[in-house]
Order: structure tokens, then sequence, then C-alpha cells
């Protein structure tokens, strides 16, 4: 699992301070880049490592999002699998 809080947080101290669009895009485009590498993973992940490592990003964006005091919007966390 990668470390993506401290990925995050290094792109978003590159904002500036209050820049709650900013990291909008910012973790918008984190998603899209995630989701772009695990389709593309030989051997192909399965469902469950798929969805491990999306909810690790929503963790660490709810994370960094929780410590900034104008909390960019943050899609919300998918429910736990059964």
């Amino acid at each position: 699992m990668a470390d993506y809080l401290s990925l995050l947080t290094k792109l978003v101290e590159g904002l500036p301070q209050g820049d709650a669009e900013g990291r909008r895009r910012v973790f918008d485009r984190a998603r899209r880049a995630l989701e772009d590498q695990l389709a593309v993973v030989e051997p192909p992940l399965t469902d469950v490592e798929v969805d491990r490592e999306l909810r690790s990003l929503e963790s660490a964006i709810a994370q960094l999002s929780g410590s900034l005091s104008d909390d960019a919007p943050v899609r919300p966390a998918p429910p736990p699998a059964a």
C-alpha cells in the first residue's frame, strides 16, 4: 500500500493556504490516477485489492482534509465491503 497521506500532503503544501478548490482538484486527480493505475496492473488485481487501495486513498484524503481549517469537499468513502 502506498503512503497516500505523505504524497497528498506534499501536493497540498504547494498550494496557497485556503485554496479549497485547488485541494479538491488535487484529490480528484489523485483518485483518477489511482483508478487508472489499478486498471492496468498485471496480473490484474482482485476487486478486494482494488477496493482496499481506493479506500486507503479516501482515508488519506479524509485525514488530510480534517486537519485543514477550511476543508475541501471530499467524496465520502464507500461503505465497508461485506
